[in-house]
Formats: structure tokens, sequence, C-alpha cells
């Protein structure tokens, strides 16, 4: 009797799960094809002035960076110093081009720029202390190291 007793309160209590299982879904369906997303691509907020502007080739391009390549032949141990592709020959030389490029780029109108430094990995340590000397005795404050390729 024990054992009938427990089959008939386990049918009672069993609720068959389908329908509710149908209706999430269907509920979930409905969402999802009612949503609508947010197009992003290709759309960006941006307030653009209604006129042309000035003419772009009028204005003269004042240089931001005076960069200055070290380089070092291995099998001559010369040391190469380049300001703008322009070859130097010594510090001193490398310092008065380093000035005259400032003043210009001041003469015009511009904010001082920055020296970027640019020695080749097989580039000694020493000349490049002598390039960073030599702009602090041309007072040369803003020196960057620019990234190896």
């Amino acid at each position: 009797m024990n054992k009938s007793k427990c089959k008939v309160e386990d049918r009672m209590f069993q609720a068959d799960m389908t329908p509710m299982i149908d209706c999430i879904f269907q509920l979930l369906i409905f969402f999802m094809c009612s949503i609508h997303f947010r197009e992003l691509e290709g759309k960006l907020q941006s307030w653009l002035p209604s006129t042309s502007g000035p003419d772009i080739r009028a204005i003269d391009v004042i240089p931001n960076e005076i960069r200055v390549k070290i380089q070092y032949d291995q099998v001559m141990r010369k040391i190469s110093y380049f300001v703008a592709d322009m070859k130097v020959n010594t510090i001193d030389e490398l310092v008065t081009e380093l000035k005259w490029g400032i003043d210009k780029t001041k003469q015009a109108g511009g904010l001082a720029p920055s020296i970027k430094l640019a020695p080749e990995k097989n580039v000694p340590f020493q000349p490049v202390v002598d390039v960073l000397n030599g702009c602090k005795y041309a007072e040369i404050g803003k020196i960057e190291f620019a990234a190896l390729h």
C-alpha cells in the first residue's frame, strides 16, 4: 500500500513543462523579431563647417619635428649624421643645421619643433650622447627618440 501511495502522489504533482517551454520560445522569437539595432557603421555624428575654408595649397607646411638619423658603418667604422635627409659630417655642423631649422620654423610662425633622434640598431652609445649634448648646447628642449622599424 505504501508503494501505490507514492505513485499517486508523484502523478498529482507532476506538471507538464511543454506548454511553458512553448510560451517562452514564442516570447523569445517575438522579441528577437521586433528588436531594432542601432546602425553605427558608416554613420558618425559630426558638425562640419558650412563654408569650404581656406585654400590648403596656399598654406606653407611648418614641420613639427626635425628628424636626426644616426648611421654606423661597421666596415669603415664611421658614424654618419643626417638632418632631415641631409648628410652632415660633424656634431658642430649638426647643431648648426638644427639651430637653423628651429629658427626658420619660428620665423614662419610655428612653435619650436621637436628633435626626433633615429639611431640605427648598431650605433654605439657615444654618438647618440654627442647628439644629445649638442642639442643641450643649442638649447633645444624637445628631444624624442624614434621607434626602431
